[in-house]
């Protein structure tokens, strides 16, 4: 389809001419078993945007170069789930060029050094680029370049040292801690993060502890990253506990995070500063093996969801969790509340706490009603040690807990009513 201030033309995947394709300036193409391109498109030499949606196994790398050597005024591209193999180097002389979505083409492997040269881009779409290997290290002269994307780029391990120079990026989806290999003068540490204080909405940090210095996860300087919010972060399996905490001591998130995700962590503890943070809304710890004692997360006013998975460790979840009534140093932090405990959590998971054998409530009558009294969905799920639910849990006549391999809690009550 071509489209033109409004005038329309279709392109139903034969290969026959339109009458004033030069002059049309955006195009979505649909290539159904072809691959190569129509005559049509390649005479449009005026094109700005040119989206390319492919069901071929294949598009031919030499038509492809082709038919870019043509667009010297192309703005935007998308190449997306092409099954592309090898980026033509012809896409380099693209001079205009401003956006460019090389998304889940599975068999990309390297990108050209001649990339470099696109000076006014200022977004690289690479999601899902699974074989990607590297970054080429001429990347730090695109120094207009915005969005960075490279989530699930699973062969990749590192990021090129230039990254560290693009400050003007706002997306910038995924990082790394370590330098998975590559010598430190190649790769970017966890300490590059310094300087890129405008990086927005999400990032994943993958690949901390294990080499990843302490120093480096202060200089990193997270907290001064004011539009961030949402935060991932991936411990390496091989790291000490000892490393993990105090990494993860010193990786303060900033104040304003609504969502945050902790995967792998070998610390036996939690930091302070989770319970610090007002905003959150979300909340995911995963796979952290050596920790006991859940942090009191009911002090988190504005949490919505909690998941905890596999923590094989915790043996008894009781007020402490709460966050309520106690009477240690931080109990007088602006996010506690001794009224209420979770006031605004709506989903509570826990998933695979093989140890875990009681879930107590508040000391003492009352106050159950004052605990998670927005809760409308939780789940309990191969918990096989647990014995029994709290009283505040028991006693929200609304909630129905999903309750799968825990042999030794007894089933929920159905209501007479039903």
């Amino acid at each position: 389809m071509f489209l033109n201030d409004g005038t329309t033309a279709e392109e139903a995947g034969e290969n026959r001419a339109l009458t004033k394709a030069p002059h049309y300036r955006h195009c979505t193409l649909c290539l159904e078993d072809q691959t190569t391109f129509p005559d049509s498109i390649a005479n449009a030499e005026k094109l700005h945007t040119l989206m390319v949606l492919s069901e071929s196994s294949d598009i031919d790398s030499t038509n492809l170069a082709s038919l870019l050597s043509r667009m010297k005024r192309i703005r935007a591209l998308d190449l997306s789930s092409c099954t592309i193999q090898q980026l033509p180097l012809k896409a380099a002389e693209l001079l205009h060029l401003r956006y460019l979505n090389l998304s889940f083409n599975h068999e990309l492997k390297k990108l050209p050094s001649a990339i470099s040269n696109l000076l006014n881009l200022q977004t690289l779409n690479l999601n899902g680029c699974n074989s990607l290997r590297k970054l080429p290290k001429s990347i730090r002269k695109l120094i207009k370049l915005r969005h960075l994307e490279i989530l699930w780029t699973t062969s990749l391990s590192y990021l090129p040292k230039g990254i560290a120079t693009l400050t003007l990026l706002r997306t910038l989806n995924r990082f790394f801690g370590s330098s998975g290999g590559a010598s430190r003068s190649k790769a970017c540490s966890l300490g590059d993060l310094e300087n890129l204080n405008n990086i927005q909405e999400w990032i994943t940090i993958d690949g901390l502890g294990g080499e990843t210095e302490i120093s480096e996860a202060k200089r990193a300087g997270l907290k001064n990253k004011k539009n961030l919010f949402g935060l991932e972060l991936w411990f390496s399996i091989a790291g000490s506990e000892g490393n993990h905490q105090i990494l993860l001591d010193n990786l303060k998130a900033p104040s304003q995070l609504q969502s945050l995700g902790i995967f792998h962590y070998g610390g036996s503890s939690f930091p302070n500063w989770i319970i610090e943070l007002n905003g959150l809304k979300q909340l995911l710890l995963v796979n952290c093996s050596e920790c006991n004692v859940l942090p009191p997360l009911g002090k988190l006013p504005c949490l919505e969801s909690l998941e905890i998975k596999n923590m094989p460790k915790v043996e008894m979840v009781g007020s402490e969790f709460l966050g309520i009534g106690l009477n240690h140093d931080d109990a007088g932090n602006e996010g506690s509340s001794s009224a209420i405990a979770f006031p605004r959590l709506q989903k509570l998971h826990f998933i695979t706490l093989g140890r875990w054998k009681g879930w107590t409530g508040i000391n003492g009558n009352g106050g159950d009603e004052k605990v998670m009294p927005l809760l409308s969905s939780l789940s309990v799920v191969n918990c096989e040690s647990l014995r029994s639910l709290p009283d505040y849990i028991k006693k929200k006549e609304n909630l129905k807990p999903v309750i799968e391999g825990c042999s030794r809690l007894p089933r929920p009550r159905r209501s007479k009513n039903r």
